[in-house]
């Protein structure tokens, strides 16, 4: 018997990887079918007689049963990544370190002064220290939209005011080499220029629903994670739309989603409270990124007609209690490019301020923003180090409400997910809800937040007040609560097993059962 040609061994061992990875059914491929494929005459090379290819075709079956095991999940991956099998570290956790809670604001509809050049020219805007005094920490410049505004005049008071920034990537030409060529202009622009520090991120896109632009991002996002792999991928989406926002996760595979959760300007609009559904969204929104490390922020609709606090806050709060992890407010500036030009008496007050003519003025919405964002900054830096765990709700039963699972409250005792240290919560109302964390320690941390909210924009929000009285099992006799005006952490004792405090509307207050270990991030 003459000696095996080694190109027909390769033959054969490649027919039985692709028959494994396609799941064909190989068990039973007999050699003489092989032979075939790859047009052996067996009687010039008798394959089943040989001891080398018996050898070899056990270790094809072996691999074969290991592939048909991992599934299709094994070969999408490594089709999709074209090297290994191996989970990558997560981009967004990588870019957060050494980072703060993000609080920023979309810099959407103020095209005023010169594109992006350093030094900044005289009065660039946005007004950085107004922008400050704001409680905000990122500017997203998504000017240059499709609206054909300039290339990014809000990074350059910006980077002049050391504040980080992220660019909308704008290349939605239907031809990749053309949409191509322009988000790598757009981001070398900076990304090749150190002077521009604080360029951190770039959003590929708003709301990308065309399949071929989906497409275009992914490359987009593929050439950036190579070339400039410590800028963050982020794509803005409407939360309520979960099925379109997994699509476009699965095709794009952004480091982030920015999520736009205007409970005031949907469907529910006319309801006089957040529907459950909306909550249901949020559950999902923080397993889903949860489960793939990925950057859960949202946008909070601080555009459009003027808005009570209470409604700020829940806007806030319930988005903290199911482990949001940063803000991107939309918008920094009025969104109404047409009052903002017109000769009209007063600018619109929408957005955190509003142009007339090219020049800011302060809405009603700043000051609310201000305090609630100082608040977020206080408590951020210990809700970064936490992984959301479950949230629960006083007045809604357990039940699927079309997008995820809520829970009552009373299920906190039997999902074997918490340690039940915490046994009852209880309010006025019991308009309230309850999120859990665990830190890498197991420690466990809740945020109590008061759901009670008005629509009546410049309304007395005190009668949302709600009384909250927690009960604890034997052996809780100090709590920790992060005061979030201050930052720092209180020692509460409990009565009787109990602890009472007020909570204004639409506000949470988070917690942690005293141990030896210090509250998370925080220095006292």
């Amino acid at each position: 018997m003459r000696e095996i040609n080694t190109n027909k061994l390769i033959l054969f061992v490649e027919i039985c990887i692709l028959t494994s990875c396609n799941n064909m059914d190989s068990t039973d491929l007999t050699v003489a079918e092989i032979e075939e494929e790859i047009n052996i005459n067996e009687k010039e090379l008798k394959l089943p007689n040989h001891k080398s290819v018996k050898i070899l075709r056990n270790v094809m079956l072996v691999i074969k049963q290991l592939v048909a095991m991992l599934g299709f999940y094994v070969f999408t991956f490594c089709i999709a990544n074209n090297t290994s099998i191996i989970a990558e570290e997560s981009r967004f956790e990588t870019w957060q370190q050494g980072r703060p809670f993000t609080i920023g604001a979309m810099y959407y509809d103020g095209p005023y002064g010169p594109p992006a050049q350093l030094p900044a020219p005289e009065d660039a805007q946005p007004d950085m220290a107004l922008f400050r005094y704001a409680g905000l920490n990122m500017l997203d410049e998504v000017s240059w939209s499709m609206g054909g505004h300039e290339r990014y005049p809000g990074a350059s008071a910006a980077q002049e005011a050391c504040i980080p920034f992220m660019i909308l990537g704008a290349a939605l030409q239907e031809d990749s080499s053309e949409a191509m060529n322009a988000f790598q202009s757009h981001v070398m622009f900076m990304a090749t220029d150190p002077r521009w520090s604080g360029f951190c991120g770039v959003q590929l896109a708003d709301e990308p629903r065309n399949p071929v632009n989906q497409a275009n991002h992914r490359l987009q996002r593929d050439w950036l994670v190579q070339t400039y792999p410590h800028l963050l991928t982020l794509i803005c989406e409407v939360l309520t739309d979960y099925p379109t926002c997994e699509k476009e996760f699965e095709i794009i595979r952004p480091d982030a989603f920015i999520y736009q959760w205007y409970p005031y300007y949907t469907s529910d609009t006319d309801s006089l409270d957040i529907t459950p559904y909306m909550y249901a969204c949020l559950a999902r929104a923080s397993k889903f990124n949860q489960e793939r490390g990925t950057g859960f922020f949202i946008a909070r609709g601080v555009t459009g007609p003027p808005k009570s606090d209470s409604l700020l806050r829940i806007n806030t709060y319930a988005a903290l209690a199911y482990g949001c992890k940063g803000f991107m407010d939309f918008s920094w500036d009025s969104s109404d490019r047409y009052k903002q030009t017109q000769l009209i008496p007063d600018p619109p007050d929408w957005g955190y301020v509003s142009y007339r003519r090219g020049k800011a003025s302060q809405t009603s919405h700043l000051e609310k923003m201000a305090r609630i964002n100082r608040e977020v900054a206080n408590i951020g830096y210990a809700l970064l180090e936490l992984q959301h765990v479950r949230t629960y709700h006083l007045n809604l039963e357990t039940k699927n409400y079309g997008a995820e699972f809520q829970y009552h409250i009373n299920d906190m005792k039997k999902d074997g997910l918490l340690t039940n240290r915490l046994t009852t919560v209880e309010g006025i109302t019991n308009h309230l809800m309850v999120g859990f964390f665990h830190n890498t320690q197991g420690e466990e941390y809740f945020m109590v937040v008061n759901k009670r909210n008005t629509r009546a924009p410049h309304g007395d929000d005190t009668p949302l007040l709600e009384k909250v009285t927690l009960t604890f099992s034997d052996g809780v006799a100090v709590i920790q609560r992060l005061n979030r005006r201050t930052g720092i952490v209180e020692d509460v004792s409990t009565e009787d097993h109990q602890y009472t405090f007020y909570l204004p509307g639409g506000t949470g207050e988070l917690f942690k059962y005293k141990s030896d270990k210090p509250f998370m991030a925080v220095e006292d």
